[in-house]
């Protein structure tokens, strides 16, 4: 007998599980419903194109026919308002109610806005949706600075986009150095170096006091010009329609190993998941704290294709999934745990593969031609690879990924989830 899955969310995690459906069953019932208006694209993508050469067409994850040949329902434009666990039923703005057997949450997440006095002037825009790009480039026509308030991947990304287009640009950034979460401060040091040299203004360590039209001040009792500012303060898992309908939360939608909420028909995938246990917990050597959604394409995806594939009764595991940048001039990758401590064996070296045994010491090899940004930094705990940063030459990504991730199998040796598909980073 078929079933009726209704889909909520078309990002990449709801594209996954439509597509993990749909290559399981060819007779289910797929109902897709997103408030976007637009398919399917890659959201990566909008911080990594050029602002004005992005095209509508190409950041689509497949051709328009696509879902018809699939027998996809697509409801788009719609507001969801309503989740009803007990009646297995979806409620949208237009008073429209769609029936499922089974139902899968991925609404993702919204980026984060910070309580900041001013962030709700027009000229203060996040970047999450096609839509808030299409805004960014109308409003680079006429600015004359940009201040971009984050100094993570995206915002590196989009400061480097706006600085291509001849806009001078200042990124701001709470933490003592970028992209404190991935990088060691010697290598986001070098980072900075490098936006530096692209006549992008970074400034660390910094609170930002107020928004105003033509400026951002800063607590320090600095004004930095500015009549186009950019928050890429993170994100924050789209809850509130599963907490109204009774399913368990906390940052996220909780949910087990096989992606199932505490609902037995309503399964979670993206952004907007927290598992409640972690598979690979158990390996305190590959994963010493519990892991964290990490919000990348990646998670995302593979959460999608195993939310789909419930049936086969596949489990999740978790894979820690690398961040690379490509912009102000230079590529980075950085996977794993950078955090430094005297259990911690650090090597930096240009040369040498990732899985060449190490000494048990600190020790830098070819020192200047890290400083040329032909960087490769590994760690070590219990003499395990357990984290790496690559600045310039990315040749050993593969290797270094695979040793990572195969480090962190399941520890019961069961239900490795088999559909990994195409890999897609950020």
């Amino acid at each position: 007998m078929s079933e009726r899955f209704v889909i909520l969310g078309n990002g990449i995690a709801g594209f996954s599980a439509a597509q993990a459906i749909r290559e399981r069953s060819e007779t289910d019932e797929i109902v897709m419903i997103s408030e976007e208006r637009e398919m399917t694209y890659s959201r990566p993508r909008l911080s990594k194109t050029g602002v004005k050469s992005l095209q509508r067409e190409k950041l689509l994850v497949v051709p328009e026919g696509w879902y018809e040949e699939q027998r996809i329902e697509l409801v788009l434009g719609k507001r969801i308002v309503g989740l009803d666990a007990e009646q297995r039923k979806v409620t949208l703005e237009d008073g429209a109610e769609v029936l499922y057997d089974t139902c899968i949450y991925a609404l993702g997440a919204r980026p984060f806005v910070p309580p900041i006095p001013g962030a709700e002037q027009p000229h203060v825009l996040t970047v999450r949706s096609y839509e808030d790009f299409e805004q960014i480039r109308r409003r680079l026509a006429l600015a004359e600075h940009a201040v971009v308030i984050g100094g993570g991947v995206i915002g590196l990304e989009l400061a480097w986009e706006l600085a291509q287009t001849g806009c001078p640009v200042s990124v701001l950034e709470l933490a003592p150095w970028l992209l404190g979460r991935q990088l060691d401060r010697q290598s986001s040091e070098l980072l900075e170096q490098a936006v530096r040299a692209q006549g992008i203004e970074v400034l660390t360590g910094v609170q930002v006091e107020a928004i105003e039209v033509q400026q951002v001040n800063l607590s320090e009792g600095v004004a930095l010009p500015a009549d186009l500012v950019l928050l890429c303060c993170g994100i924050r898992a789209n809850v509130d329609l599963a907490q109204k309908a009774g399913l368990a939360c906390d940052k996220g939608v909780l949910v087990d190993a096989s992606l199932r909420t505490s609902d037995t028909h309503v399964y979670a995938a993206g952004d907007c998941i927290q598992l409640a246990k972690v598979g690979a917990e158990a390996n305190q050597k590959t994963h010493p704290h519990p892991m964290q959604n990490p919000g990348l394409w990646n998670y995302a995806r593979r959460s999608g294709e195993i939310a789909g594939c419930h049936g086969c009764g596949k489990r999740f595991v978790p894979k820690t999934e690398p961040v690379i940048l490509n912009a102000c001039g230079i590529s980075l990758f950085a996977m794993g745990s950078v955090e430094e401590g005297p259990e911690v064996e650090t090597v930096v070296a240009a040369a040498g593969r990732a899985g060449q045994k190490k000494q048990p010491v600190q020790f830098l090899v070819n020192q200047q031609n890290g400083t040329k940004l032909h960087y490769d930094k590994r760690f070590y705990r219990d003499g395990h690879l357990c984290g790496a940063v690559l600045i310039g030459d990315l040749s050993a990504m593969k290797e270094i990924k695979n040793l990572l991730q195969s480090a962190e199998r399941d520890p019961a040796g069961e239900g490795e989830d088999e559909h990994d598909g195409q890999t897609l980073y950020n």
